[in-house]
């Protein structure tokens, strides 16, 4: 499959409960776990359909306010 250089490679959401966003797009949407990372401010899970655009959900766990 050839991919244009215009296409949205994901898309980020700020998620409260990680685990429940996890089983949501999982299980209720049908996406699949591709990637997790685990940085010292956050915890990000890339979920997506087969060649298809990125859902990038992040958790952040320093406490700080995000806008």
């Amino acid at each position: 499959m050839v991919r244009s250089p215009n296409l949205l490679g994901a898309v980020g959401i700020g998620v409260s409960d990680l685990a429940k966003s996890v089983d949501f797009y999982s299980r209720v949407i049908g996406m699949t776990q591709t990637q997790t990372f685990s940085l010292d401010y956050m915890e990000e899970v890339v979920l997506a359909f087969e060649g298809r655009t990125a859902v990038v959900l992040m958790h952040y766990t320093d406490g700080s306010a995000r806008n």
